[in-house]
């Protein structure tokens, strides 16, 4: 065997090793919760040993974060496919919804059971990476409804990037109250796709407070 082969099958196997860690996750995140998996857990659940885990992964919060990126493109395109004259908010908000709701079910359950810490806190390193790359991401495509990302005016370009960040933050927002009201266990899933339409409401409301009685 030529070192090119070698380096290929060892590729492979790497591949197929850093792939079996990251369904293990997801079944013991749908069956437990995120919380209540442990990397110990994952590793075990892998056939491989807690130091070969972290030769793949940084954390449990970072296979779940993988998750989020390859969401990334199914998200993209379903702003594109908005139509141009829909505000940039509600472009989102249809987005965020269409692809929650065609997500896999091991994908849903580490949504419902237990979001990675990232979504719920001030972010890690990695979460604060995961959060500025969707963000970025969105704009891109809210931008590229309208022709060129790059020719588009530094106007609407600011405009765009504001409604992306808050569109992101009232997902997020979304998410915290519905484990705030206590998740899957005690409300179900359509209460959380509410929480989203409820979250874009108040967003493109200006946030106003309520009426004083």
């Amino acid at each position: 065997m030529d070192d090119r082969a070698h380096i290929g099958l060892r590729e492979r196997k790497k591949a197929a090793t850093r792939e079996a860690l990251h369904e293990a996750a997801l079944l013991l995140f749908a069956e437990r919760g995120y919380r209540a998996t442990t990397v110990a857990d994952i590793a075990a659940a892998g056939n491989v040993s807690e130091r070969t885990f972290f030769r793949y992964f940084r954390s449990k919060e970072d296979v779940a974060l993988q998750d989020v990126r390859r969401l990334l493109p199914k998200l993209e395109q379903a702003i594109r496919e908005r139509p141009p004259s829909e505000p940039p908010v509600g472009a989102l908000l249809h987005a965020f919804l269409a692809v929650a709701e065609s997500a896999e079910a091991p994908q849903l359950a580490l949504l419902y059971s237990g979001p990675p810490i990232s979504w719920a806190t001030p972010p890690t390193q990695s979460g604060a990476r995961i959060l500025t790359t969707l963000e970025a991401a969105m704009a891109a495509a809210l931008l590229s409804r309208a022709g060129d990302p790059a020719e588009a005016e530094d106007e609407r370009r600011f405009r765009v990037l504001v409604a992306a960040r808050a569109g992101v933050s009232a997902f997020r927002s979304a998410l915290i109250r519905f484990h705030e009201l206590g998740g899957v266990e005690a409300l179900p899933a359509e209460r959380f796709f509410e929480l989203v339409r409820e979250a874009f409401a108040l967003l493109e409301d200006g946030c106003r407070a309520p009426s004083p009685r």
